[in-house]
């Protein structure tokens, strides 16, 4: 897509989306995620946040990409894949690392608070 592209398919997504997309009040232990329901429908959904495995890091996102895949999901659903959130490409802040987790994946040590890309 190129930018004339993007800033038309912008606005069209986000008049999908049910519910305020505006940030709430956080709830914890909650995760609020905007799910593609039907093809061009996304739905504001909250999630309990599961416990995480001593491997496990969880991040809050707070950006995620969209890629051309979800484009496609998004017009169409093409691969079956809805119900789905979309946007695998994201950033955030860790806010809990699992016992055994040390160092990112280039060895480089990690903590709690720690910025990363996903």
């Amino acid at each position: 897509m190129d930018e004339r592209q993007i800033a038309d398919f912008v606005p069209k997504v986000l008049s999908t989306v049910q519910g305020s997309p505006a940030a709430p009040e956080e709830k914890p232990g909650m995760a609020r995620v905007a799910m593609l329901t039907a093809p061009r429908r996304f739905e504001v959904k909250e999630f309990p946040i599961p416990e995480i495995g001593d491997d496990d890091i969880l991040v809050k996102v707070e950006g995620a990409g969209v890629c051309g895949t979800d484009v496609y999901e998004w017009k169409s659903d093409p691969f079956g894949y809805i119900p789905l959130v979309l946007g695998h490409e994201g950033t955030g802040e860790i806010v809990r690392l699992g016992k055994n987790v040390k160092c990112d994946t280039q060895g480089r040590p990690i903590q709690v608070g720690d910025k990363l890309v996903t």
